[in-house]
């Protein structure tokens, strides 16, 4: 196990974020063994990833090896800013005869959980009463995000009518998971599209686009665009040029800024 969590941190995410627009923040989903993959990463490597999902994990394996690490391990770790969220299937059967050592474990590491842990960590359980171990990951994974980012949804209907509000909750969302987070742009566009006949509102979102977004062409455009609206050709003009030394010279953004005149 060792030699696969050097292999995450060292060459599998590296390649990741150097191929793909990747966030500093990081969720480890493992489900049955791979639940028990996601323990052992936060025991041995909790640095790497901000946050942990095992799904029924099968901490019967192995003698209950990481099960008997727990309560020390939570007891004296420091894992503020991290979150765990552990999901339990139904794995009972009324026919059985011998113990579940499958559910047993789980059950008991949710109790050293509630008992022991004094490290920090954000912990969310739940258990699937309805769903046994094959079904349980996708309704799981659901809720450990809603769990991980609880908070996250912008109260939408406030923002639009004070856009700053938006600035601040993604600064408390950013404060509280430990990574920056921020709008989208595709969010910016759609909020000024809604408020568009508030042209201060529209600009205010426009203004917050550029800013996040510099090199957006077309979030300078749509800036000019509502100055040009408001009869402001010099506020617009402007806009428009820093728009074409973006985007290439785009002849309909120069055919907006040849109607301006001037």
């Amino acid at each position: 196990m060792p030699a696969f969590f050097t292999f995450l941190r060292t060459e599998l995410i590296p390649h990741i974020d150097a191929e793909y627009r990747t966030m500093p923040y990081r969720v480890f989903v493992g489900h049955s063994l791979g639940g028990i993959t996601a323990i052992n990463a936060l025991y041995t490597i909790s640095e790497t990833f901000d946050a942990y999902v095992a799904i029924d994990p099968s901490l019967w394996w192995d003698g209950r090896t990481l099960l008997l690490q727990a309560k020390d391990y939570f007891e004296s770790a420091h894992l503020d800013g991290k979150a765990l969220y552990v999901a339990q299937a139904n794995t009972l059967n009324p026919a059985d005869t011998a113990r579940n050592l499958h559910f047993e474990s789980i059950t008991l590491f949710d109790a050293i959980m509630k008992t022991y842990d004094r490290s920090g960590i954000r912990y969310g359980f739940h258990y699937y009463d309805r769903d046994d171990h094959g079904s349980v990951p996708m309704i799981a994974e659901y809720d450990a995000l809603r769990f991980i980012f609880d908070g996250y949804k912008v109260p939408l209907q406030q923002v639009m009518q004070e856009p700053a509000l938006l600035t601040g909750h993604f600064e408390e969302v950013s404060k509280r998971l430990g990574a920056t987070f921020r709008p989208s742009e595709g969010m910016l566009r759609l909020l000024g599209r809604v408020v568009a006949q508030d042209t201060a509102k529209a600009i205010e979102f426009g203004e917050m686009r550029i800013d996040l977004y510099p090199e957006s062409a077309r979030a300078y455009e749509a800036l000019g665009d509502l100055w040009a609206a408001k009869g402001e050709a010099k506020k617009a003009r402007a806009l428009y040029e820093q728009a074409l030394a973006r985007n290439g010279g785009d002849p309909r953004v120069r055919e907006k800024l040849d109607k301006l005149g001037g």
